[in-house]
């Protein structure tokens, strides 16, 4: 409370006058407040150095409300991505008194309707959880969600934010759950090539084969070519099955560890 305001006071043949300040008690505030007045200057009187103002402490009676104390966890660190249980997230508060609205925030690097789903949606959608009254807790569901298109384990975390209405237990301030991966990430074929020839005359009657390999002979795999050099294609060499030139790309058929392509030279002159 604070006040600037200049009241003139008119002491008349009286040795002093007076004037009252009367608190007005409120609910709004809980801290003590100060009243001060102070003697203004003036031509028709000097001011006493030692008792220039005078103060006044209203002091507050009122009991700041207790807020409730928030905390998170879940029931499971960890669940496998195939897992047909969810996992149980409960934010709870000491007290049972009232609706309370917890604000919830959520991070981790798991995908929402790829990774995991939540119940009810509206807690995800709308970040909010309501403890209502005559409870302590109120909870919701993450439930895995299993896929092929990923080989590793992700994570989703959630967290209390913050409220005037409640304090957060900083040491549950939140959770997280570990989604597991339970996919095999498939071994790839290692793939090489070689030449049956390091070199053949131009005027060579019997092409250079050249072969790509696989290890494995399972499904039809294709292999992308590129090709350099300073020979030149139609002047210096033709290749078999052109195709493989043209499109860069020679497949492996299923139950094959191997294709072929054929280099001829061209003579010129």
């Amino acid at each position: 409370m604070a006040s600037d305001s200049r009241w003139p006071v008119q002491c008349h043949l009286h040795p002093s006058a007076t004037f009252t300040v009367s608190p007005i008690a409120d609910t709004g505030s809980f801290l003590d407040v100060t009243f001060v007045s102070s003697i203004g200057n003036s031509a028709s009187y000097t001011i006493d150095a030692g008792a220039p103002s005078a103060s006044l402490t209203i002091a507050n009676v009122d009991v700041a409300p207790v807020l409730p104390v928030v905390s998170i966890a879940s029931s499971d660190p960890s669940i496998s991505e195939d897992s047909a249980s969810p996992a149980t997230f409960t934010v709870t508060r000491d007290g049972t008194s009232g609706d309370l609205a917890v604000t919830l925030t959520f991070s981790g690097d798991a995908v929402s309707g790829t990774d995991f789903s939540v119940s009810p949606s509206e807690v995800f959608d709308n970040g909010l959880i309501t403890i209502l009254d005559g409870q302590s807790s109120a909870t919701f569901t993450v439930s895995p969600i299993a896929n092929t298109g990923s080989f590793l384990d992700v994570s989703f975390v959630s967290s209390i934010g913050s409220s005037a209405s409640y304090t957060i237990d900083a040491g549950a301030s939140s959770a997280s759950l570990t989604i597991a991966n339970v996919d095999v990430a498939p071994v790839l074929p290692v793939i090489s090539i070689a030449s049956s020839d390091a070199s053949v005359n131009e005027d060579s009657a019997s092409p250079a084969t050249f072969t790509v390999t696989r290890d494995g002979t399972s499904g039809d795999l294709a292999v992308t070519l590129t090709f350099s050099g300073n020979a030149v294609s139609g002047t210096d060499f033709s290749v078999s099955p052109s195709e493989v030139f043209d499109n860069g790309l020679i497949t492996i058929l299923d139950g094959q560890s191997s294709a072929t392509f054929t280099v001829s030279p061209i003579a010129d002159t």
